[in-house]
């Protein structure tokens, strides 16, 4: 039997979907969770979080963060471009 994965993080899980694959898609997807050694599952749910919205929203608050960083720090924020450059 596979490995089991621990829960999704940001929710309970209560939604069951039947999905067909391709032989290619379902042998790469395979591969890789035994490779990773994580379930087919959880490799499913990171690769819609990330392709709808949930990894862009890490990396917008992550470049926020970044900005933010540079300048309380007295450094520049927009690579040095005046405000009229960046609209």
């Amino acid at each position: 039997m596979g490995t089991v994965s621990p829960p999704h993080p940001d929710a309970r899980l209560s939604h069951r979907m039947h999905l067909l694959l391709s032989a290619g898609q379902h042998r790469r997807l395979r591969d890789r969770a035994r490779a990773s050694g994580r379930s087919v599952s959880s490799l499913i749910r990171e690769a819609i979080d990330r392709d709808l919205g949930v990894g862009r929203q890490s990396a917008v608050s992550n470049a926020a963060a970044t900005a933010a960083r540079r300048f309380m720090s007295g450094g520049t924020v927009g690579g040095g471009k005046q405000p009229e450059d960046l609209s």
